[in-house]
């Protein structure tokens, strides 16, 4: 059976983590399950993309940006991935089989050994059941693989590397419905720092909903505050990036809305109040969140503020058991666009400064 180097990692069951209904977006690229751009950036998000798919979505982002320049990928996930004859399948905890798990705490460097022994535990599975291996989809059903071919991530961006040599890999494990830790909001800057406003960031999840949408809102913002800071007179000479879209003091969220689609809750209007440019936080983060959500304002899924009031309205006509896990999910998703308000306040804050630097200099 081999050295178990980590005992855990072997109770763990497979699960694909493409399934029937993963598309949710009209246009499609084969392997790159709900691949868009976020408008006015160059920004995209997408799913898990099988091993075909990380090149289609490299052709297509270096459309206008050398093959040979840097990229940045961001990666979501907390679970260990693998790739069995180029699709991607995850480990989980059998009771975590499904389209959403919170893992809990889980680093890159843990994620990264874990993937790394996944590939012996499958294989010494394959070996013991005449060159099968056993997963389940989403839905809990049971399926069965002939591997021709099974490989870590890692090996997948290595490949990669070989046709975008400026291709970069950053894990970023974080949860399906709380904040990123703070250690997450550095990663995600020290990722981008030093890189110029148009160089592609691709921002993945398994399905390309909550966490990639997440990771997204936070490049977009670290990007504002690069032009804010560094480029306000060249703005116009950057391909692909649309002044009007960046314009952030002035955005006002569709009054017609409910106060509680306006993200209006009691905590984040004390956190606006207690913050010396609160308002303009909340506008900033609010117009990011809006071109992060699906159309007409956006091109994605999932609506960070108004999933929260969503939510909160089904809370009411549900059982006591279901109203439970939503509260807790409401909670989490209440402090994420907390900490994102936060994120933006102390990004203008930094870019006020270095404004301040530049014109010194």
């Amino acid at each position: 059976m081999g050295e178990k180097n980590n005992p855990e990692i072997w109770s763990k069951v497979v699960m694909a983590d493409h399934f029937e209904k993963i598309q949710k977006l009209k246009d499609k690229i084969d392997g790159a399950p709900n691949f868009r751009r976020v408008p006015g950036y160059k920004v995209f998000c997408v799913g898990q993309p099988t091993k075909e798919g990380f090149l289609k979505v490299c052709e297509k982002v270096c459309e206008k940006w050398p093959k040979d320049g840097k990229i940045i990928w961001l990666n979501m996930r907390q679970e260990p991935i693998v790739y069995i004859n180029g699709s991607p399948y995850c480990a989980r905890p059998a009771n975590k089989i499904g389209e959403y798990a919170e893992l809990g705490n889980v680093t890159r460097a843990s994620v990264k050994a874990e993937e790394d022994e996944f590939v012996k535990v499958l294989e010494s599975r394959v070996g013991a059941n005449e060159g099968k291996l056993k997963y389940f989809d989403v839905n809990k059903k049971e399926h069965e693989v002939e591997p021709k071919e099974i490989m870590t991530l890692s090996k997948v961006v290595e490949g990669l590397k070989e046709q975008y040599p400026g291709f970069t890999h950053n894990r970023i494990p974080i949860n399906n419905s709380a904040s990123p830790l703070e250690s997450d909001f550095d990663t995600i800057c020290n990722a981008i720092l030093g890189t110029p406003v148009n160089c592609p960031i691709i921002v993945n999840c398994q399905v390309g909903l909550s966490r990639s949408t997440t990771g997204c809102v936070a490049a977009c913002l670290f990007r504002e505050f690069q032009l804010t800071a560094s480029y306000e007179g060249l703005v116009e000479t950057v391909p692909g990036v649309n002044l009007a879209l960046l314009r952030m003091d002035n955005y006002e969220i569709d009054k017609s809305k409910d106060a509680l689609f306006r993200g209006e809750f009691e905590v984040v209007k004390e956190l606006v109040a207690a913050l010396e440019d609160g308002q303009a936080a909340k506008r900033e983060c609010d117009k990011v969140v809006d071109k992060n959500g699906p159309p007409p304002l956006g091109t994605g899924i999932k609506q960070l503020r108004e999933n929260i009031a969503e939510s909160k309205l089904s809370y009411e006509i549900m059982d006591d058991a279901a109203q439970a896990f939503l509260k807790t999910k409401i909670m989490d998703n209440i402090q994420k666009y907390f900490y994102l308000i936060c994120f933006t306040a102390y990004l203008r804050e930094e870019g006020r400064k270095a404004k301040e630097g530049n014109s010194e200099e």
